[in-house]
């Protein structure tokens, strides 16, 4: 379908004259209103557009959306009883530190848009930590919520095998033992695989005469337990 130059054209003159019409409208009213009521009506005027123009800017502050803080990834697990809780929110609001659910602290965010809290207190076993930005009467939604597992008991280890003090003829020898599920365990140093129940064995190359092998136990805590044993090779 083909478009009438004619009519498009006839349809922006027109708008142009109502704009033209509303100018003139408009003009006139302030003309009126300061013969009749001179500049003190001109003035109530504009107090009240400047009134409207406050009003709204009170009703966006009332609305403003509070952006949650951002938190640093604290420790999975600490064998302390307090650790530092940092992270970044707008600056010169407060944030809220929440620890299992309870308020615990509250500090300023400084001009950088950083906090830290440098000794958020830990109860024994896992504990929830988040945070919330807050600005006068307004709060954010919470933070991102880590998990940090207070842990300041040392791991058991157990040796089943072999016994301390024993003498063999065998150049190779079997260690077996047991420790907690997400332990880590070395003999000498080296690393030992550990099963998901925390069960271990391991294969250890005996020297001519006396061996002092120590077995530690090292949880995600750094928690450690440690073990000796003293065998003797006799070929």
């Amino acid at each position: 379908m083909r478009h009438n130059p004619l009519r498009r054209r006839y349809s922006q003159d027109k708008k142009n004259m109502q704009f033209t019409a509303i100018t003139i409208i408009a003009i006139i009213v302030l003309l009126i209103l300061f013969i009749v009521g001179g500049i003190p009506a001109l003035s109530s005027i504009g107090s009240f557009i400047g009134g409207f123009k406050k009003d709204n800017v009170n009703i966006a502050n009332d609305e403003t959306i509070v952006l949650e803080p951002i938190l640093d990834p604290p420790v999975t697990a600490t064998n302390t009883a307090t650790i530092s809780i940092t992270g970044s929110s707008t600056s010169g609001s407060s944030v809220l530190l929440y620890v299992n659910g309870s308020k615990q602290d509250e500090v300023l965010v400084g001009k950088e848009g950083t906090f830290i809290f440098n000794k958020a207190r830990l109860q024994s076993g896992d504990n929830e930590i988040y945070t919330i930005s807050k600005i006068n009467n307004l709060q954010s939604q919470p933070s991102s919520t880590f998990t940090v597992s207070y842990l300041n008991v040392p791991p058991q280890l157990e040796i089943t095998k072999p016994q301390t003090n024993t003498t063999t003829r065998d150049k190779q020898l079997t260690i077996e033992g047991k420790t907690d599920k997400n332990t880590d365990i070395t003999v000498n140093d080296r690393f030992v695989y550990t099963d998901p129940n925390g069960n271990f064995n391991i294969n250890f190359t005996l020297s001519t005469g006396e061996n002092n092998i120590i077995i530690k136990a090292i949880d995600i805590a750094g928690n450690t337990s440690q073990k000796e044993l003293k065998i003797i090779y006799e070929e």
